[in-house]
């Protein structure tokens, strides 16, 4: 984005609504303010009206996740769901993952949480994208907090809901691309290799008999 569109947004963070002739800095050509302003009205940031120019929803939810320093937008760590899924024949759905940063690792199915969507919402949505089921009862188990890094620079940084939960159905037939899906005995799951950093810390958390757990995991590999 523009600095110069960065600075109408930064400016309206801090007020409901300014006319044109309070966000126009006076160093900058009017013409050329004009055309920035425009910009971020079209693209649906500002909103006008008879009294001046404020911040649309849009534009809020931009400047709730910028540096009021930097005004960049901050990278931040990702909100995803991790599921431990067993059948009935106490057997656990694992996936091998076909991409960075894990790729080959033996992994739960993890997703992404959708802006807007509820955690057990996400929960079971990726339990059908991942594995394909849509019948099972979820649990929410615990939050674990997992930084990895790679010679120092960080390549995974999540906070996990993890969910668990049965299910009487098998995997489609068709693979996904991002992964490959298994069966894994219970007793065999802990010896598999390699795997995502994490993965056996939270098996042992989910084998616990504690109601909710939450934990911060940190992983360096040199």
């Amino acid at each position: 984005m523009h600095y110069i569109q960065s600075k109408i947004l930064d400016k309206l963070n801090y007020t409901s609504i300014l006319r044109y002739s309070q966000l126009r800095p006076l160093k900058i050509e009017s013409n050329h303010f004009a055309y920035h302003l425009k910009i971020l009205v079209r693209d649906g940031y500002v909103v006008k009206n008879d009294n001046g120019y404020s911040l649309s929803p849009k534009g809020k939810f931009y400047v709730d996740r910028i540096s009021h320093i930097s005004l960049k937008v901050r990278q931040q760590p990702k909100i995803v769901t991790l599921l431990e899924v067993s059948n009935s024949k106490n057997q656990l759905a694992i996936i091998k993952r076909k991409n960075q940063p894990f790729i080959d690792m033996y992994a739960h199915p993890v997703g992404k949480l959708h802006i807007g969507e509820s955690v057990f919402d996400c929960a079971k949505r990726e339990a059908l994208e991942k594995l394909g089921v849509s019948d099972v009862k979820l649990k929410h188990r615990g939050n674990v907090y997992i930084c990895i890094r790679e010679q120092g620079e960080v390549v995974s940084h999540v906070l996990a809901h993890v969910f668990y939960g049965q299910t009487k159905m098998g995997f489609p037939l068709e693979e996904h691309r991002a992964l490959s899906r298994h069966w894994i005995d219970k007793q065999q799951v802990d010896s598999l290799t390699p795997t995502v950093p994490g993965f056996k810390e939270i098996r042992k958390m989910l084998d616990s008999k504690k109601n909710s757990f939450f934990e911060e995991l940190f992983f360096d590999s040199r």
